[in-house]
């Protein structure tokens, strides 16, 4: 959860920071783990596919999440890959969802200009 500014808490403001923010996150994981399916099937209506779905050999753009460490909140990454003879993301072994990048066009290339 991200704030354009964080919340003034007082003189305590450190330690009501840290229950704010676990509340917060308390909160999200539980929307999160109630509603998976439905998440789940939105993110697939948008082209991304659970990473067991992934063809051999393919080019991708996959992408997974990043725990939280220290002083920054989890987030989720993108990177552009190709899938192994598993399916399975080379540089990003740990990616859980991944989107075929598009073919190149099949048509020639312009001219060069004289």
């Amino acid at each position: 959860i991200a704030f354009a500014r964080r919340p003034a808490f007082g003189i305590d403001g450190d330690k009501k920071a840290e229950a704010f923010y676990q509340t917060a996150e308390h909160q999200l994981l539980h929307f999160v783990t109630s509603h998976a399916s439905e998440l789940l099937a939105l993110v697939e209506a948008d082209g991304w596919r659970t990473i067991d779905q992934c063809p051999p050999h393919s080019r991708i753009i996959a992408s997974g999440w990043q725990k939280p460490s220290r002083t920054v909140k989890g987030y989720w990454w993108v990177h552009e890959d190709v899938a192994d003879e598993k399916g399975r993301p080379i540089d990003r072994p740990h990616a859980m969802y991944f989107r075929l990048l598009p073919e190149r066009p099949d048509f020639p290339p312009p001219e060069p200009a004289q």
